[in-house]
């Protein structure tokens, strides 16, 4: 299938959290997010793994489609604010026949706020978020302590968070968003994987900084 094959769930106007085809849709300026409907179809389905994993900013979707077949014992979980991020996303997981891929399109903090319990992650990767490098855009930033504590809350003991960016600036922001977690490396990860951003910035000749970290609670 194509990405314009899917089709968006519902008009501006009619927009509420929804469940359909394993894509939950958590529309902006949405007050009804958490929706017991949504909740239940998302713990139906979180409750078939044991294990899980989540990539944070899945833009198109490749590093996140080759970790589900690599790893079809885990349940992965890509989430995407853009629609036509998402629609590429859903055309791969069906061209190629990913039956371990779970697609949230909406706002990483409403998802995880308001659909992670405590303790449901085994691994989770913030991959090249957009750094809004402008300060008056600061506060669009993905990487604050208010998300930091809720990746902690959903991270199982001895879970793991990595955190990749080629911006400098980006990454010693997160650093100090993160100075409370276990640090465990900044090395480069060897077979990490690849992905749009990280063919583009790497082309460009940018260097790309790791960190990786351990819950320890």
């Amino acid at each position: 299938m194509r990405p314009k094959e899917l089709a968006p769930p519902f008009s501006w106007k009619e927009r509420r959290p929804l469940f359909k085809d394993n894509v939950l849709y958590l529309p902006s300026y949405c007050k009804n997010c958490g929706e017991v409907e949504t909740l239940y179809s998302c713990y139906s389905l979180l409750s078939r793994f044991d294990k899980r994993a989540i990539e944070y900013c899945s833009g198109n979707g490749d590093w996140l489609i080759d970790q589900a077949l690599a790893r079809p014992d885990v349940l992965w979980i890509g989430v995407e604010k853009r629609f036509d991020r998402v629609r590429k996303i859903f055309s791969k997981r069906f061209n190629r026949n990913v039956h371990n891929l779970f697609i949230v399109c909406g706002q990483a903090e409403d998802f995880t706020k308001h659909y992670l319990s405590e303790d449901t992650m085994d691994a989770i990767f913030i991959n090249f978020p957009d750094p809004w490098p402008k300060r008056r855009h600061t506060k669009h930033r993905l990487m604050t302590k208010d998300f930091s504590f809720h990746l902690h809350r959903v991270l199982r003991r001895g879970g793991t968070l990595t955190f990749v960016t080629d911006d400098k600036t980006y990454h010693e922001e997160a650093c100090a968003v993160l100075n409370s977690w276990r640090l465990e490396s900044q090395a480069p990860i060897e077979n990490y994987g690849a992905s749009f951003f990280k063919n583009l910035w790497e082309d460009k000749g940018r260097a790309i900084r790791y960190l990786r970290y351990v819950s320890s609670k």
